[in-house]
């Protein structure tokens, strides 16, 4: 992770170290929180006759089907699965080969979006 910061192999070898030390004890550990912002476009939807799409933190095809089938939003859209490490989660799911998408939402994908490639940066994830 540290070595996605900018500038961060030019750093003394002693600030290298103290950031590898200091930087595990102050960043706590992110917990994602999932289907974050369902509940406006359900109240949308109930105000408005005109299609509407939930997008937050969607990443099980079985909350999927609940949000269609039955908070009457027509449709869900999802990031960071398609274009950081399954670009082909939609075809999974109508072929029953997953259920949930491998993105944890840990958010390393970001860390090198300045820098480097889009792309999941997570241990064994990473591609």
């Amino acid at each position: 992770m540290l070595a996605l910061i900018p500038n961060f192999k030019n750093y003394s070898a002693l600030k290298r170290a103290l950031f590898k030390i200091v930087v595990p004890l102050v960043i706590k550990k992110y917990k994602p929180i999932h289907n974050y912002n369902v509940n406006l476009p359900e109240r949308i939807r109930k105000n408005l006759d005109i299609p509407v799409i939930a997008v937050g933190g969607i990443r099980t095809l079985s909350d999927i089907e609940n949000i269609i089938e039955t908070r009457g939003i027509d449709f869900v859209s999802m990031c960071r699965p398609f274009i950081i490490i399954e670009t082909t989660i939609v075809n999974q799911f109508q072929e029953r080969k997953a259920t949930e998408s491998k993105c944890i939402d840990c958010g390393y994908c970001l860390l090198g979006v300045g820098t480097k490639k889009l792309k999941c940066y997570f241990g064994k994830i990473e591609r």
